[in-house]
This record gives structure tokens, C-alpha cells and sequence, in this order.
């Protein structure tokens, strides 16, 4: 799988990039919007922001007639954002569309991600090299089944003689059902 990354409107090689230049005080920031928004809302914050990062990356999708390779957010949720995170490009960012949810802090502060960090993820992508993104789904987390026949069941992701499972609680009959799913067919809940 390739990688690349969206930044804006203008192609310098593999990644896309949008920037006003630096100014003194801007800082990363890891802005969480709804899933399945993040190119949407990549495109929005343009405006709102000096520069917009989204990292991607080609995947592998079934459906039930086909294969194919698709662009998806290296970090799925998250687009990131320089600026200074003043009151008024908060307001910006977070009114730029419904599909933001929030930018990521701590007791309602904003926290910068560092410009290593930032560096880092670019780096992965400029090299092209192949890459898996992993969403680590630890026991207990909740997720939703987004193919297959059981579309829509919500279950907790358990360990079951040594292997990680889903197991989907049927409340009705007072059981629980243990299934097992590829892990491109389910998301955590949010």
C-alpha cells in the first residue's frame, strides 16, 4: 500500500501542500472530526488554518462484487492543523463545518503535537514505502460491524482461548455470541 498525504491544493511530488508560511507562535494540532469526514473537512479548514495535513494511504477494500484500492486517513478521525490556535481560529476551525468535532486537549486547552511527530508521519510518506495503519483494538473497546451480514451489530472486542474476538451481546436472550471478523469490518465506537 502507498502513502501519501492531503494537504491542500497544490502537488509538490506525493504529498499536496497548502501553506501560508510559518508564522512565530503556530504550533500543530490534532483537530477530530466525524469518521468517513476527513477529506471533506481537510478541504474546509484550508481557510481556517496556515496549513492542513491529512496522511493517507492506499487500502485494499472488499465489497461483495469487488476489490479495489482506496485512499484512507492514515489516522482515521483526525486531521491536523498549524496555527496559532488563537480564540478566533479556534472558533474557525470548530465552526468550519458539523463534521468537526473537536480539537484534541486537555480540560478544554488545546495540546500542540510536536513538529517531530508531524516530521515523522511526512517522512514515512516521502519514503513511499509500503504501510499497514493499524488501529489497535484493545480488549474491552466497543466497535460497531460495518460489513457483511452483520452490519450495524455492536459488540466489545474480547480474548477467547488466546485469539481476539468480538463477541456481540444478544440482550434479548440474555447470551452472549462470539464471532469472529476481519479487522477492516469493524470500527470502534466513538
Amino acid at each position: 500500500m502507498r502513502a501519501a498525504s492531503i494537504l491542500g491544493r497544490a502537488h509538490v511530488g506525493g504529498l499536496q501542500v497548502v501553506s501560508a508560511g510559518r508564522a512565530v507562535g503556530e504550533s500543530w494540532y490534532a483537530v477530530r472530526v466525524r469518521s468517513r469526514h476527513e477529506k471533506v473537512v481537510a478541504g474546509l479548514l484550508c481557510g481556517a488554518a496556515s496549513e492542513v495535513f491529512l496522511p493517507v494511504h492506499a487500502a485494499l477494500r472488499q465489497w461483495s462484487d469487488r476489490k479495489q484500492r482506496v485512499e484512507m486517513p492514515l489516522f482515521p478521525g483526525y486531521v491536523f492543523v498549524r496555527c496559532a490556535m488563537s480564540t478566533q481560529e479556534r472558533v474557525a476551525i470548530l465552526s468550519a463545518s458539523r463534521s468537526v468535532v473537536e480539537v484534541l486537549g486537555v480540560k478544554g486547552r488545546p495540546v500542540p503535537v510536536s513538529d517531530a511527530e508531524i516530521e515523522s508521519i511526512r517522512t514515512v510518506l516521502r519514503a513511499g514505502s509500503e504501510i499497514d495503519a493499524e488501529e489497535r483494538l484493545v480488549e474491552g473497546t466497543k466497535v460497531v460491524v460495518t460489513n457483511g451480514p452483520l452490519k450495524g451489530v455492536v459488540g466489545t472486542v474480547v480474548t477467547h482461548r488466546g485469539r481476539r474476538r468480538i463477541v456481540c451481546a444478544v440482550q434479548i436472550l440474555g447470551r452472549s455470541v462470539f464471532a469472529d471478523f476481519p479487522k477492516g469490518d469493524v470500527d470502534p465506537l466513538l
